[in-house]
């Protein structure tokens, strides 16, 4: 091996994207340590330090009756850390410790001619094992440990074997898409530049190259999500986006082609996916930090910032309320601070297997506190049937039949509408509910299912209240008498049901919700779920696996009634503020449970706010209390004298000019 010209590659890759092995710290010391005395990390909703030794190590991790384990255990996180110890201590007792786990992964993976894969490993481990643009690796640590007696040229040769074999298997079996194809080019590129005096590095780095830009341009939809549309996933691939951003301007003669406006939209929908709390908002195969140790939301905003510096872009956040259309997501808030309140609306467009069965349901932040939850993922391991129920339909806020999934078909007719002190969205799934269980596909099939469409339309009028407006249609027979459920998942505290007037308190100890169930059907039944497992309800994840938190659910049997309507008010409570003294009711326009339809709310104050809706946002209002209109949602502020103050239309071209002031959006 040219050691020199092994580390001038190296050194080429840390100018363009800096260190790779992590700095020395407590943390990063005590994993190297544990990993010399044969312990592994096992990093999967909580650290669970797992002894697999040093020698004949059970590569297929039957530890854990989880594929997770063995895919971590296969990728070699931890040898990052025996590096960096190595680098800051000069003990060689991190380097043999790194030569022990590679020597015995590779003497139970031989290197013969038609390597192969085998068990348990998988050409995403692969990659990562070898080293990317974000993980080092064996060939991104190998430059580190080459400094040690331990690494001679008999072991560095022995690796090198192992590692051009393993490549070229990667190169004739790259995975087809999503995150898979873009990491194993990733490794190819990567190992290409840094094996560059081996025989093997123009032919993998060129291919790599080709399918990087492939995949840049096909998996990069137009609005800067990735196909997954996944925040952690798409965060990632922004990352590798970058990365390669910043190697096509530092050696252009690889031919990476990266558009600079790519990687802007990439930022802004991350930058969007943060939660005022600092975490992810958890959608599909994400997880939020919940009470997190470090602010994710700041170390975004920098590192964003970072490449609008170095891209020539203004120093400015993206617009406070985005909608996605090619995910299909809606994020909304009133600031970028981190006591900001904060609306997501989940109208995912289907990408693949990271993506749960939730369309139309909603998260809410009040004042930067989580109050109305998505679990994100719970566990990998689907042995565990709490890994399962993160992925139901049932575990997020959203409409079920039978406490049935949804399937992955898109939704429809979704919008959102912004202006000032108002957020208005709508969509319509109506892919019908199936039973079986969702895993990474749906292995039950879509057998004996019930066709129905729900539309939920969500009015937020920002500091005051939000209105949920949901209809259901159900196709079925009147035999089958299905149950429809409303679920409502709430972050870990206490919650109160006061059944006397149809409402909903959380009792925390800063800003808490009243929820207000105005107008709801005769004969539903309102209960609530907090750590149950038959079936499982009220689970949120935690540092250490998950945790029990209360889950509202609202239940009616259709019978016959092939179409319903339910309206919620979310009203947000200040600390130490008593509950607001509000009526809210809901009647019809016409004739008794007709369209257009009215949400009324009477305040203590003699203010009363009127909300105006048409079934399905499919017809214009026309006229109520004088305001003529071609729109499909009325807001109106009625004053103590009952005189209107405001009117805000939404999904209008026309409203008749009062003496109010009025908004058309």
């Amino acid at each position: 091996m040219n050691k020199q010209q092994f580390l001038a590659q190296a050194q080429r890759l840390n100018c363009a994207w800096g260190d790779r092995i992590p700095e020395w710290n407590p943390k990063t010391c005590q994993e190297a340590d544990f990993a010399v005395d044969g312990v592994v990390v096992y990093s999967c909703n909580g650290e669970y330090p797992t002894r697999v030794g040093r020698r004949y190590i059970d590569w297929q991790g039957t530890h854990y009756a989880d594929y997770e384990w063995a895919a971590q255990l296969n990728r070699f996180f931890f040898l990052a850390a025996l590096a960096s110890c190595y680098r800051a201590t000069g003990d060689d007792k991190y380097a043999l410790a790194a030569r022990d786990y590679i020597e015995d992964w590779i003497q139970a993976h031989p290197s013969v001619h038609d390597w192969k894969i085998i068990g348990n490993d998988n050409t995403l481990n692969l990659g990562i094992r070898m080293g990317t643009s974000q993980w080092p690796g064996w060939l991104g640590t190998l430059p580190i440990f080459l400094s040690s007696k331990i690494f001679d040229d008999t072991f560095t040769e022995y690796l090198l074997e192992s590692i051009e074999l393993q490549l070229k298997f990667l190169k004739q079996h790259i995975p087809y898409d999503g995150n898979w194809r873009l990491t194993s080019a990733d490794t190819l590129v990567v190992s290409g530049i840094l094996l560059e005096t081996r025989p093997i590095a123009e032919d993998i780095r060129n291919f790599g190259v080709r399918v990087l830009n492939d995949a840049f341009r096909r998996q990069i939809m137009p609005d800067g999500v990735h196909i997954e549309r996944n925040p952690s996933y798409h965060h990632w691939m922004a990352n590798v986006t970058e990365r390669f951003w910043e190697l096509g301007r530092s050696m252009p003669e690889i031919g990476l082609v990266v558009d600079t406006k790519v990687v802007e939209n990439m930022f802004d929908y991350s930058l969007a996916c943060m939660a005022p709390d600092g975490g992810w908002n958890a959608l599909h195969d994400c997880q939020s930090a919940r009470n997190p140790s470090y602010d994710i939301l700041f170390i975004m905003q920098r590192d964003r910032n970072a490449f609008r510096e170095k891209a020539g872009l203004p120093d400015t956040l993206p617009p406070l309320s985005t909608y996605f259309p090619n995910a299909g997501q809606i994020f909304m808030r009133d600031s970028w601070e981190s006591t900001a309140t904060y609306l997501v609306f989940d109208a995912s467009q289907w990408g693949g297997a990271h993506c749960h069965q939730s369309r139309n349901s909603i998260s809410l932040y009040i004042s930067g506190e989580a109050v109305l939850v998505d679990p994100g993922t719970l566990t990998y391991n689907f042995a565990d049937p709490i890994g399962i129920h993160g992925k139901s339909t049932r575990a997020h806020n959203t409409v079920n039949i039978n406490g049935w999934n949804q399937v992955g078909t898109n939704p429809r007719d979704t919008f959102h509408h912004h202006i000032n002190g108002y957020d208005m969205v709508s969509s319509t799934y109506d892919g019908g509910y199936w039973p079986g269980r969702y895993l990474w596909t749906f292995p039950d099939g879509c057998g004996s299912g019930i066709q129905a469409a729900h539309t939920r339309t969500v009015l937020w009028v920002h500091d005051r209240f939000i209105v949920v407006i949901d209809e259901i249609e159900s196709f079925h027979s009147s035999s089958e008498n299905p149950t429809l459920e409303i679920n409502w998942q709430f972050e870990h505290g206490s919650l109160f049901i006061d059944e006397s007037n149809n409402s909903v308190k959380t009792d925390r100890i800063g800003y808490n919700l009243l929820m207000l169930f105005p107008g709801m059907p005769e004969g539903v039944r309102m209960s609530l779920h907090e750590g149950e497992m038959e079936p499982p309800r009220g689970w949120l994840p935690s540092s250490n696996g998950y945790i029990k938190a209360p889950q509202l659910t609202q239940e009616l049997s259709m019978e016959q009634m092939h179409e319903l309507s339910f309206v919620t008010v979310l009203i947000p409570v200040s600390p130490g503020m008593p509950i607001p003294d509000v009526e809210a009711c809901v009647s019809s326009l016409t004739e008794e449970n007709s369209y257009p339809k009215q949400l009324t709310l009477r305040w203590k104050d003699n203010i009363t706010d009127e909300i105006v809706w048409t079934k399905g946002l499919k017809r214009m209002i026309d006229e109520v209390d004088g305001v003529i209109t071609d729109g499909t949602l009325l807001h109106l502020i009625h004053n103590n004298d009952n005189e209107i103050e405001i009117a805000a239309v939404f999904d209008a071209t026309f409203c008749q000019k009062g003496s109010y002031k009025h908004h058309i959006i």
